[in-house]
């Protein structure tokens, strides 16, 4: 827990100097940490040019509000244009609300693929299960 700390105070320290650089395409991902005896859901937001972090939030990537009252300010002072993340509605939603177009991130685009295949194995007659492994 003292290191968790240590760490959220070097955080509020490094916010202070930042010194904010454009950043065109924005990468967004949700994640859970253990905090405080529960997880706590985060959002992370990346420059997808230079694949270094831009910020990390306290967000509910589900939560349509929490990701437009996170990104918003954002886009705002970066400049950006589009965002890749999850397919889910709240990034939609919200890329569509600010003018953002949106790419779905690759990982999780080949992910969901590679189980519609699986799932997709289990339910064709043998003869045409070549055709799937083929892909």
């Amino acid at each position: 827990m003292s290191a968790w700390r240590d760490v959220q105070e070097r955080a509020r320290q490094l916010e202070k100097q930042r010194r904010w650089w454009p950043v065109r395409v924005l990468g967004l991902d949700g994640a859970y940490v253990r905090g405080w005896g529960k997880p706590q859901q985060i959002l992370v937001a990346v420059d997808m040019g230079t694949g270094q972090p831009v910020t990390v939030g306290y967000v509910d990537e589900k939560n349509l509000h929490a990701v437009k009252r996170f990104l918003k300010p954002l886009v705002q002072r970066l400049g950006v244009r589009v965002i890749v993340g999850d397919d889910l509605a709240s990034f939609h939603i919200v890329a569509n609300q600010l003018g953002l177009e949106q790419q779905i991130c690759q990982f999780h685009l080949r992910r969901w693929v590679g189980r519609t295949l699986r799932d997709l194995k289990r339910t064709i007659p043998a003869e045409w299960v070549w055709v799937v492994e083929e892909t």
